[in-house]
């Protein structure tokens, strides 16, 4: 075992067990996490889904074209891809782009 993984090991040992599914662990887990990366409540956008764009039927799976807001006058799109089949299935979000006038957010 190297140097780091020794002090990473130890680290880890003095971490608080916390319960995701729990909302005020996880609400804890936010606070820590949004602490150790500097992030201020404020950089964070409010998102405003303005609704689904166009939806086109491929081989064995639908794309549908959403859309949103974040910050005013800053829109974002992405594709969804929805597989024509029952049972479990990966999800797959593709976020096309994000700025302001944003290219396929708008048209």
């Amino acid at each position: 075992m190297t140097h780091y993984e020794k002090r990473f090991a130890r680290a880890t040992l003095d971490l608080p067990r916390r319960n995701p599914a729990d909302a005020a662990e996880r609400e804890e887990i936010l606070r820590s996490l949004r602490a150790s990366l500097g992030v201020r409540e404020e950089w964070l956008p409010e998102v405003k889904i303005l609704g689904q764009g166009e939806e086109r039927a491929h081989g064995g799976y639908r794309v549908q074209r959403l859309r949103a807001t974040t910050w005013p006058g800053c829109h974002t799109a992405a594709h969804l891809y929805l597989p024509e089949r029952e049972g479990v299935v990966p999800l797959v979000l593709i976020v096309c782009g994000h700025a302001a006038g944003g290219e396929q957010a708008e048209s």
